[in-house]
């Protein structure tokens, strides 16, 4: 009895083992390799857990959730902007050129900064946007940023004078993009008399380029 009792607990003893170093082997910390998910706003993240799964990707928050929606019907686009800035859209032929002009402006409340943005098929032969903003202006060089617009990032060049080694931006050209068939142009300029104004670093030109940051097909 004493020899079966002996055996019993050697039995129990082997499963307490082995349950602890199968609950070791299930539970153990795996290393994680080092490759990472890009997630939609640009971030990135990495495997975790003991399963080295990917983390969950940030939720992004809607910067433009309170801005108002322009929408073009006819060519089936959109974008957003400010609930202080105004939209207009601009359709009409000039005798003068012979061609349809389209455009599409959105002003500051001053209505000194008028941004002129327009999305027209390829193959037309409408002109985009109505006209430069100011007058007599020359291209001083390229801005170091783009903006991306319907997922092209997109140069800009400076339109100003520089004078004593400064510069006065007056203007800015967004070049020429070509999307699905259409193609398009902006330009932002600022309408007020004012020699020693300069675009550069003013928050409104920062909306500017927000409001073409949000373009979007809707068909």
């Amino acid at each position: 009895m004493k020899k079966i009792i002996i055996i019993f607990l050697v039995i129990i003893f082997i499963a307490i083992i082995g349950g602890g170093v199968w609950y070791f082997v299930l539970n153990k910390s795996k290393v994680c390799t080092q490759e990472a998910k890009v997630c939609p706003d640009g971030t990135t993240v990495g495997r975790t857990g003991k399963n080295c799964e990917f983390a969950e990707c940030p939720v992004a928050e809607d910067q433009f959730k309170d801005w108002k929606t322009f929408k073009n019907e006819k060519y089936g686009w959109e974008v957003k902007y400010p609930l202080n800035w105004s939209a207009e859209h601009f359709y009409s032929y000039s005798e003068f050129i012979g061609k349809y002009i389209e455009s599409n402006t959105f002003k500051d409340q001053t209505g000194n900064y008028i941004l002129s943005f327009a999305v027209v098929p390829e193959n037309s032969n409408i002109r985009y946007p109505n006209g430069r903003t100011g007058v007599g202006y020359s291209s001083i060089g390229l801005l170091d940023e783009t903006v991306n617009i319907g997922g092209v990032n997109v140069s800009i060049e400076k339109l100003g004078e520089i004078k004593n080694g400064k510069e006065y931006v007056k203007e800015l050209w967004f070049d020429k993009i070509n999307l699905n068939g259409f193609k398009g142009k902006a330009e932002l300029g600022y309408m007020a008399n004012n020699e020693t104004f300069s675009l550069i670093g003013k928050p409104e030109t920062e909306i500017a380029k927000q409001i073409l940051s949000t373009f979007k097909f809707t068909d």
